[in-house]
Parts: C-alpha cells; structure tokens; sequence
C-alpha cells in the first residue's frame, strides 16, 4: 500500500492578544476567524511564504514532511485532499488559530513490508518447487481473507514470526 506524503508551511496566528482577552472567548474566536481568514487570502497569493510569516506569525517559518497516519484524522483529511498552494484553515487548538500552506508533494513512499518465510526441505529442485506450492497455498488463504499474521506464525519458518514480528 503506498502512502502520499506532503509538506506544508505552518503559519500559527495567536488566538488570545491583550485586546481581544477582555471579551468574552466567543468573540475572541470569531475576531480572530475573520482575522485570519483574511491572512488566508493574502497567504494563497504571497510570492514569498517565509517573508509572510515572519511578519505575520507569532511563530517560524517552518516546512514540515507529514506521512498518512501522522495527523489526527480531520487534519489528516484535510491535508491530503489538498492541492499544492491551498490555504487550510484557521484550526483552533490550545490557543492557537493556525492555517496552513501545502507547499508541495513529495515523491517519497512508505509502505509496510511483511512475509512468510518458507524453507525447503532439502536442497534438491523438488524441495524448492514445494515450498513454491505451499507459498502459493498462503497465498490464496490470505486473498479468501485468512489473517496473515495467523498464517506466518504457523507456517513461517523463521524465528521472528514465531515471536509474533512479521
């Protein structure tokens, strides 16, 4: 299974200034929205997204490299149904307002390998051609739903899917 990574620009708006901390946390929430949506638009279009932040953020300027499963899962959802150079957010977390740039895709996969380690019995051909029939037996156990990691503790022949590592 191959997992799409990205980067992205984080760019934190503060949520609480000593202006808005004297109304109530509602309308702190909602000056801050309409704040940063309005940062959101001139964040999509800037030429220069660190030169941006440091001007607008109370925090750096910073790129970061997130893979599937990285991310809570709305974040998650939102950041790889993005294009590159879409704007995303305020997400209002702690009391921080933060939106987000993707700045670009990466061709960097990561996929989880797993096996079952079949031995022959002996070194002639025919030893090797059964262990092939019993791979292939494997094989379609795990396409007709069979748990794998069932199957490669039982019938693999190495010590680590004996102790459960596949």
């Amino acid at each position: 299974m191959k997992f799409k990574s990205f980067s992205i620009v984080v760019f934190l708006l503060s949520l609480v200034t000593p202006l808005l901390a004297q109304v109530d946390s509602l309308q702190a929430r909602s000056d801050v929205q309409t704040w940063a949506q309005v940062r959101k638009a001139y964040f999509r279009t800037t030429k220069n997204d660190s030169l941006f932040v440091s001007l607008n953020s109370e925090a750096p300027y910073e790129i970061s490299t997130y893979y599937r499963g990285d991310l809570a899962g709305p974040m998650e959802a939102m950041f790889f149904n993005a294009n590159i150079g879409d704007v995303l957010g305020p997400l209002f977390v702690d009391n921080y307002a933060m939106i987000f740039k993707v700045a670009g895709f990466d061709s960097t996969y990561r996929v989880r390998a797993s096996h079952i380690y079949i031995k022959p019995d002996g070194s002639k051909q025919k030893d090797s051609l059964q262990a092939v029939k019993k791979a292939n037996q494997y094989l379609e156990k795990i396409k007709k739903g069979e748990d794998f990691t069932q199957l490669a503790t039982k019938y693999g022949n190495d010590e680590s899917a004996k102790q459960g590592e596949i």
